[in-house]
């Protein structure tokens, strides 16, 4: 997948996430696109799902590899 693909996949994944939509996030995730890394503004997947009380969504992410320990935001918002 190439970069600008993927960064527009990962952007779609970090709202989905925090939206709790779980056919998005499944169906992104399905595409290749990689829950490790963060959206342009630094937030990761898990850390969007978390932090908004989204429970499946952060079980998806994490059964397709997201970091449960990865700093999000740059290092400013913390940990899922």
């Amino acid at each position: 997948m190439n970069r600008r693909r993927q960064k527009k996949l990962t952007h779609r994944l970090v709202y989905a996430a925090l939206l709790g939509d779980t056919g998005a996030v499944a169906a992104l995730l399905r595409t290749g696109v990689d829950p490790r890394l963060p959206n342009a503004e630094g937030t990761l997947p898990l850390y969007a799902a978390s932090v908004h009380g989204e429970a499946e969504a952060v079980r998806l992410l994490l059964r397709a590899g997201a970091e449960p320990d990865a700093e999000s935001g740059h290092g400013g918002e913390g940990t899922p």
